[in-house]
């Protein structure tokens, strides 16, 4: 794979110095040192592995370069694709052909051999799109997996259903449910505070949340609140999306949605609904335009403002009342909290946190620094 020779001296010496002795009657032996490789747990294991896993990407791209292996092609570009890679989970994408199973299970076999990891088929499941089920049947014997059909569940999400359904978190939400509940029951008799008969089970659930989401300087417990976070991942996706950054993720939605200027993008019905969030928002070319060497601004709401709102559009045109735009400039991304060219969620969810907190409290945070047990401090 190209490592220098350096790099795999490294590698060895970790793998070759290391001792190891075995308790017997509560008395450690002699040292030895091990044969079988990493010991479970160590902390280098997930690095090497994903360096092995590497070298099984790099088999599937040789075999798809000289034909012997087809996979899937994805958008106007036909963007080829034939594995996918999460960790220590692999799904390989092909099309209906019994050469591509042949092939695939030569591949799975020699990388078997070449790294010294043993594949589990009773683990494994294959599933058909718009193929026969006989088919299937027929590629589940040759590989000697198991058959799955679609959609499927991944992760505790269920892939290929819809994210906007209900039943489609119904899974989630009775798993943090289950978690839950034992916390519940045994906080559920603590007073917020002395002298204070407010119980958290009588408290409002919105209220509740909005306190354990602030910061622990100003009372809270730290915890984010998923609809900001939701947002600063997707600024995130967008800021990837409109940058330098290569990858073969980015050729992928170019092909399908077409992420340059003036391409032809697919129709809404067929977007997902992570893009549908992701590109909802318009450009500014979108909400103005030039009368003669004057930008004006043109912002087009999708229903009347409400009285309370009043102020905030006047908010927001005071902002854009000092941005300075130039027609014959170079359109360049900006993220004001962090290094030129570098965006991430952390501060992005920080200035949304912070558009709703309230001052800071001295007392809180001192109360924080406190040298207490926890359950003192969340009840003090």
């Amino acid at each position: 794979m190209g490592f220098h020779n350096l790099w795999i001296a490294w590698i060895k010496g970790c793998l070759e110095s290391a001792t190891v002795s075995v308790l017997v009657n509560g008395r450690p032996t002699e040292e030895f040192k091990p044969t079988g490789g990493l010991r479970q747990g160590d902390p280098l294991a997930p690095f090497l592995f994903l360096v092995v896993a590497e070298g099984l990407a790099r088999i599937v791209r040789s075999a798809s370069k000289t034909t012997l292996l087809t996979g899937l092609k994805f958008g106007r570009k036909e963007i080829e694709v034939c594995i996918l890679q999460f960790a220590d989970d692999t799904i390989f994408l092909c099309e209906d052909s019994f050469n591509n199973v042949v092939t695939l299970k030569a591949i799975i076999k020699g990388f078997e051999l070449a790294s010294g990891l043993k594949i589990n088929f009773h683990k494994s499941k294959l599933a058909g799109i718009n193929v026969q089920i006989s088919y299937v049947s027929c590629y589940t014997k040759t590989l000697n997996c198991k058959q799955m059909g679609v959609p499927f569940t991944y992760m505790g999400l269920e892939v290929g259903g819809n994210p906007r359904k209900k039943q489609f978190w119904e899974p989630v939400v009775n798993k943090l449910k289950a978690k839950l509940s034992p916390l519940t029951q045994s906080v559920r008799g603590l007073p917020l505070s002395k002298g204070d008969s407010c119980r958290v089970g009588e408290k409002k659930a919105s209220q509740f949340a909005e306190d354990v989401c602030k910061p622990k300087e100003e009372g809270g417990l730290g915890l984010r609140e998923i609809r900001k976070l939701n947002h600063a991942i997707l600024a995130k996706w967008r800021w990837r999306c409109i940058s330098q950054e290569e990858g073969r993720w980015k050729e992928l939605l170019d092909s399908k949605y077409g992420l340059e200027p003036g391409s032809v993008h697919t129709l809404v019905k067929l977007q997902s609904w992570w893009w549908k969030d992701l590109y909802k928002e318009q450009t500014v070319g979108e909400v103005g335009l030039w009368i003669n060497s004057d930008w004006r601004w043109r912002l087009r709401w999708r229903r009347a403002r409400f009285e309370w709102e009043s102020s905030l559009e006047a908010d927001l045109f005071t902002l854009l009342s000092g941005a300075l735009m130039r027609r014959n400039d170079v359109d360049v991304q900006v993220w004001g909290k962090e290094e030129p060219g570098l965006f991430s969620v952390n501060s992005a969810y920080e200035c949304l946190a912070k558009q709703s907190r309230g001052t800071q409290s001295d007392v809180l945070n001192l109360l924080w620094k406190t040298k207490a047990f926890p359950n003192v401090i969340v009840t003090a």
